[in-house]
């Protein structure tokens, strides 16, 4: 605050580069835009382990845009590779909306529309994937004309011709937004407009490095520290210099420290920042003969990139890291999956090999990164049924009104059973997936009317023997426990099935 009005006193009359500031990031109403994006920008600078370093050669990119050619500009390439994504979808969409056209009771009247918008989108990939960002802008030029007339006496299924233009229209939206978006100008409008912006943003750099500063001394003035503080102290003690960029050089300090430590395990690499990167670096040994650093981690995991961990560094590593020993690094691939059977990897696997690309998540889920079953099970009874059966996939209508209460549920799971008639109905989502869960449970536990009994054994450690299932070897996952977990208890309540959750608040009621 006391920056700010500084700034305002001293530029209000001249508009200088603060107040230009203020017409680009704040409003009308109030500065708060700003305020919050320079906490914003030094909070992410504080994560490098050289914080001004970082925000001076930021701020030195925008200066320099208009000397770099596309190949160069560090952010093409990563809007080329989303747009891929994005055509990619569009095609898929096209794909299945030609193949319901093409069904016997579909609107065979779109499908040469569908074909030809297929075939334009197809050469939209391969442009997004080899060609430049103005080949790119052209290919989206692509015309959706209108959809052919489907008369009332042509055999077409309403429901097959309503799927098909949405599906187009989804394609359709896609394709629009990306050329009425980034690709809306030529690239050269765009650099124009970075190097047009370059002395804003190196007034906001600027402002980011003083309140940095300022920061640090009010800090230092009453002998506070924050987490933040605490890396980077630690890591000017451990580097022998401060020279920016490269890899930092260990102290004398760092080298003693080296010798105390046989190893330096780090686990959740994936979830490491670039200072605390830089730390393990200087106390492991690095540059001598030995390094002693053993990382354990998987990006794949890595869900904490807010936390401003840069998973890139895991990255780096898996792709340098070579898999045979004698050097100075070495991957392992810890692939194999003690906790599952193997009908429960199967089907991770299956799904993640087609949705987990390098393109969506940094990495191939390929032979090298799938999961393989390492659990052993002994030799089951002759005749036994065991729970390592298919995984089934259960489909709720959770937003469906009429006749979808708990009575319809539970007549569809058990006709015969006469509470059916008594149960309420319109019941929540929440309530209609925790029936049909609770009776999936009952049914495995105690069996069906025409098959009595435990419906599966289960391997028993403890015992060393296989025996029938109970409740307690059973687990319902949930996304989130709020507003989840006791509906889903109250619901096992009422089927007499004997549930706990472990819950946030609230533990001993449920």
């Amino acid at each position: 605050d006391s920056l700010w009005e500084e700034r305002y006193e001293a530029e209000v009359e001249t508009n200088g580069p603060f107040i230009q500031l203020l017409d680009c990031y704040g409003n009308a109403r109030s500065d708060d835009d700003l305020k919050e994006l320079v906490l914003t920008i030094h909070n992410f600078s504080r994560s490098q382990p050289w914080p001004e370093e970082w925000l001076r050669k930021t701020a030195a990119s925008f200066h320099d845009a208009d000397a770099a050619d596309e190949a160069t500009l560090p952010w093409v390439r990563p809007l080329l590779a989303v747009s891929l994504q994005e055509l990619g979808s569009a095609l898929l969409l096209l794909a299945r909306a030609a193949e319901l056209a093409g069904l016997p009771a579909g609107p065979a009247q779109y499908l040469s529309n569908i074909q030809q918008e297929q075939e334009a989108v197809a050469a939209a990939v391969r442009t997004a994937r080899y060609g430049s960002w103005d080949d790119l802008r052209a290919s989206l030029e692509i015309a959706f004309e209108p959809l052919p007339r489907v008369h009332k006496t042509d055999d077409v299924d309403p429901e097959l011709k309503e799927q098909v233009q949405d599906l187009r229209d989804r394609a359709k939206k896609i394709v629009r937004q990306l050329r009425e978006g980034v690709y809306g100008r030529p690239l050269a409008d765009l650099v124009a407009d970075l190097t047009s912006m370059a002395p804003i943003v190196t007034a906001l750099c600027d402002l980011v490095l003083e309140f940095s500063r300022r920061f640090q001394a009010a800090k230092r003035a009453r002998a506070r520290v924050d987490f933040s503080d605490l890396e980077h102290y630690a890591l000017s003690l451990l580097r022998d210099n401060d020279l920016p960029g490269g890899v930092p050089k260990p102290s004398p300090l760092a080298q003693e420290l080296a010798q105390e430590y046989a190893e330096v395990l780090v686990d959740e690499y994936q979830d490491i920042n670039p200072v605390q990167d830089a730390i393990l670096t200087l106390v492991s040994g690095q540059d001598g003969p030995s390094p002693r650093l053993f990382l354990v981690g998987d990006v794949k995991q890595s869900i904490y990139r807010f936390r401003l961990a840069e998973p890139r560094l895991f990255l780096q590593k898996y792709r340098d890291y070579p898999s045979a020993p004698g050097g100075r690094q070495r991957r392992l691939s810890l692939k194999h999956n003690f906790r599952s059977r193997s009908e429960v990897i199967t089907a991770v696997n299956f799904i993640f090999r087609q949705i987990l690309t390098r393109e969506v998540g940094d990495l191939d889920y390929d032979a090298e990164a799938e999961l393989v079953p390492g659990a052993a099970y002994a030799e089951p009874p002759a005749g036994a049924r065991l729970a390592g059966g298919p995984v089934e996939l259960h489909l709720v209508e959770r937003s469906a009104k009429e006749n979808q209460g708990r009575a319809a549920l539970v007549e569809a799971h058990e006709q015969q059973e006469e509470e059916a008639a008594h149960e309420p109905v319109d019941l929540g989502a929440v309530e209609k997936e925790a029936l049909l869960i609770g009776r999936r449970i009952r049914e495995m536990v105690q069996g069906a009317p025409t098959r009595p009994g435990p419906e599966f054994m289960v391997w028993d450690k403890a015992a060393g023997s296989y025996r029938p299932v109970t409740y307690r070897d059973i687990v319902v996952l949930l996304r989130t426990m709020q507003g989840r977990a006791n509906t889903m208890l109250e619901v096992l309540r009422q089927l007499e099935i004997p549930a706990y959750a472990e819950l946030g608040s609230g533990y001993f009621t449920a």
